[in-house]
C-alpha cells in the first residue's frame, strides 16, 4: 500500500511538472498573473510577499522545486527553503501544514542557526 499511494503521488507530481513547463511558454505578464492567481494560499502567508509585483511571484514560483516525500518522512534537510504543502499534511515544530500552508518564512536568514527546525 505505501508503494502504491507514493507511485499515485508520483503521477500527479509528473502532471504538475508538466503543467509548470507549459507555463513557461507564456508571455511573461500572463505567468505572472497565473502565478499570483496559483500561489494566492500561501502567498498570504509569507509576510514579506504580500505586495510585491506578479513578475516577481512568477519568478519565485519558477524557481521553486517540487518534491514527493513518504509519510513520516523527516524533513531536517528543508532547514533554508520555503516549502508550500501542496499535497498531505506536514508537522514541523509543534505545528501542523495542511494544503496552502507554507513554513521556512525564516529562509530569508543567512545564518541557518537561526532558523526554526
Amino acid at each position: 500500500a505505501r508503494c502504491r499511494e507514493f507511485v499515485r503521488e508520483s503521477y500527479h507530481l509528473a502532471s504538475v511538472e508538466r503543467s509548470r513547463a507549459l507555463t513557461r511558454t507564456f508571455a511573461p505578464a500572463l505567468r505572472g498573473d497565473l502565478a499570483r492567481v496559483i500561489c494566492k494560499s500561501w502567498l498570504e502567508h509569507v509576510t514579506y510577499f504580500k505586495d510585491v509585483d506578479a513578475s516577481f511571484i512568477a519568478a519565485v514560483s519558477e524557481r521553486m522545486s517540487l518534491h514527493l516525500f513518504e509519510a513520516r518522512e523527516r524533513l531536517d534537510f528543508l532547514c533554508g527553503d520555503l516549502c508550500v504543502v501542496e499535497r498531505g499534511t506536514v508537522a514541523r515544530s509543534g505545528e501542523v501544514f495542511v494544503r496552502g500552508r507554507c513554513f521556512g518564512n525564516d529562509m530569508i536568514l543567512r545564518d541557518r542557526s537561526l532558523c526554526s527546525r
